[in-house]
């Protein structure tokens, strides 16, 4: 795990309590994000699109990530990106991490689903049985 301003990531929560840490502890306001691969900018009253300019609070986005609004935030950490410089990552997810069980063949978090199923994650198991 990193430590970034005393916040370890990744760390998980609601994305209004991500949004809470980038604006406070990690002064990452009016910076870059990716929430599921698609581009905001960190505003002190939300993330505002990178594609229309629309400003989305971190409640609004809740509903809409993943698609029935059912789930958790995970703040993966900062990236490099030529083009953007530094920028936070963040996924949604139906599943939480079992935080002790990990993919032996990429390292990422397993859920209960894949510990019991798989014995992987999803993406490397599919790899597995092409």
């Amino acid at each position: 795990m990193t430590d970034y301003n005393n916040i370890e990531c990744p760390c998980y929560g609601t994305l209004k309590e991500i949004h809470a840490a980038l604006i406070g502890p990690l002064e990452h306001g009016g910076q870059q994000c990716t929430i599921n691969g698609i581009g905001y900018t960190v505003d002190p009253a939300g993330f505002r699109s990178n594609r229309n300019g629309r400003l989305h609070a971190p409640e609004e986005l809740e509903r809409n990530y993943p698609p029935d609004g059912l789930g958790v935030a995970i703040l993966v950490g900062f990236r490099e990106k030529e083009s953007a410089g530094e920028y936070v990552q963040i996924i949604t997810t139906k599943k939480i991490p079992h935080v002790s069980k990990r993919c032996p063949e990429c390292g990422d978090q397993l859920d209960q689903y894949e510990i019991e199923h798989y014995g992987a994650c999803g993406s490397c198991y599919a790899e597995g049985v092409r």
